[in-house]
């Protein structure tokens, strides 16, 4: 019988490879950017409440300010916009890998309180949008201006 040299680690070896390709295939797929099922991206965002007025903040870095639409009414919101490839440098001959997603978004829902829309704020500053909607017992439908920060 021929003798074979031992390496015990050999086989620990395989399982920490194996290990690693299962943690980058998740990771990858808990990394990607939200997108709906209809191809379009859905920016990241975080609501919060203080004592007068509620604010939101939205990421959407490369979205510029003439490709946004906030609407706001007494108790309800939509946030609408593109994000264009032509922002991200033009358009390529021949692209390698697109991570990065393009195109249409809309988010809208309630806001669970009555705002005062005239005195809204909106401002569009290192790719994220801060929206502060102080509160109010009545409110109509106005459109937003977003100031884009310098």
């Amino acid at each position: 019988m021929p003798l074979r040299p031992r390496r015990p680690l050999e086989a620990f070896q395989r399982l920490r490879e194996a290990a690693d390709g299962v943690f980058r295939e998740a990771g990858e797929l808990y990394f990607q950017s939200p997108v709906s099922p209809e191809g379009r991206w859905t920016p990241p965002m975080d609501v919060y409440e203080g004592a007068e007025s509620i604010v939101l903040e939205m990421e959407m870095p490369g979205v510029r300010r003439e490709d946004l639409e906030v609407r706001l009414s007494a108790n309800s919101l939509t946030i609408s916009g593109q994000r264009r490839l032509a922002a991200a440098g033009g358009q390529p001959e021949r692209f390698h890998r697109i991570e990065r997603n393009y195109g249409p978004f809309s988010r809208s829902f309630s806001i669970g309180v009555s705002v005062e829309p005239e005195r809204a704020g909106a401002k569009l500053e290192d790719g994220v949008l801060r929206l502060e909607l102080p509160k109010s017992d009545r409110g109509g439908p106005q459109q937003i201006e977003i100031e884009v920060a310098d």
